[in-house]
């Protein structure tokens, strides 16, 4: 085990150790990093009672407990990367120390800690270059493996999720939709609930990205766990199933929206079959089958005949009888001018 300077190059992209350490200090000077605390005498300390001496055992822990004081006090003083850097050297501390969980939370403590500075300065400037996505996406990840070694599935799945979450708020939507899809996967059969509110959002991100074709496969998953998902073991029983019912309805008529975007007329065609299969026989009290069936089918014919003026007045009228989502497709049917 070595703490060396070699961590700050390769998590934060300088060209070498002594230039990390200049960093550091540049910090310091612009404001970025607190007058109290000298980032490069402290690490290089703690680095230095970590190396390894003949006839001397490496104090482990007693380098952690400096460690995340350090970075504390670098948490008071505003400079989050290099607190972060912190949690990360504590991580291997205990990886040193054969004790992974706690390696684990470190390396997304860090991780939560870069995640927050990059949120922070996207909001200051909403074209910033997203210098720390890489890394918190990096400690996040670390700490995933490690739990998934050890079967803390719902614990690697949070992350995922909360990794998903930040890389939307960041404008990452094609990546945040693939990290939803990982944490639905993790607990799909143990909280299908809970994965199926994941691939939902999987479904927003896909769609947001242009990825129509991905947004179809995450509806084709989404639809089986929201068949067989148990009702929940409290609360109105019939009320969650009425609730599963309508999602697979909006399942469906994502689906066929989908292939209408897409221009798949034949497959659009056969999803309105199923849904209105399934209005009729799980939904029979609904307007689906009825009324909104009908005038979908006659906007989708209109869209495939480049009825431009026909299929501007039925999305009117479709409108206020879908969701957001489907609005959304809605427009994206129409065919062009």
């Amino acid at each position: 085990f070595e703490l060396s300077p070699l961590s700050l190059q390769v998590r934060f992209g300088v060209a070498s150790a002594s230039e990390a350490f200049k960093r550091g200090n540049d910090l310091k000077g612009s404001g970025k990093m607190g007058s109290t605390v000298n980032f490069h005498e402290e690490f290089h300390r703690i680095q230095q009672a970590l190396q390894k001496r003949l006839f001397k055992k490496v104090d482990y822990l007693g380098s952690a407990v400096e460690l995340l004081e350090l970075g504390n006090a670098l948490r008071r003083e505003g400079s989050a990367p290099y607190a972060a850097l912190c949690c990360t050297a504590v991580a291997q501390c205990h990886r040193a120390m054969d004790t992974p969980l706690k390696a684990a939370h470190y390396e997304s403590e860090a991780g939560q800690l870069l995640w927050n500075e990059e949120l922070g300065l996207a909001q200051l400037d909403k074209d910033a270059f997203h210098e720390f996505v890489s890394e918190a996406t990096n400690c996040y990840l670390c700490a995933i493996t490690i739990y998934l070694q050890h079967g803390r599935f719902g614990l690697a799945s949070t992350l995922y999720a909360e990794m998903a979450s930040h890389l939307l708020a960041l404008g990452q939507a094609g990546d945040a939709g693939v990290y939803y899809e990982k944490a639905a996967q993790l607990i799909e059969q143990q909280a299908p609930h809970v994965a199926a509110g994941m691939i939902q959002q999987s479904v927003l991100c896909r769609v947001a990205s242009q990825d129509y074709s991905g947004a179809i496969e995450a509806l084709s998953w989404l639809l089986p766990v929201l068949q067989h998902r148990p009702s929940k073991a409290f609360g109105n029983r019939a009320a969650d199933s009425e609730l599963g019912r309508n999602a697979v309805a909006e399942c469906l008529l994502g689906q066929a929206l989908l292939r209408g975007v897409l221009r798949e007329y034949k497959e659009a065609e056969e999803m309105l079959a199923a849904l209105q299969k399934h209005a009729a026989q799980s939904l029979p009290s609904s307007d689906i089958h009825t009324v909104v069936l009908p005038i979908l089918a006659a906007f989708l014919e209109a869209c495939e005949a480049k009825n431009r003026e026909d299929a501007v007045l039925l999305q009117e009228e479709l409108t206020e009888m879908v969701a957001p989502l489907h609005n959304d497709l809605l427009l994206l049917c129409l065919p062009e001018l």
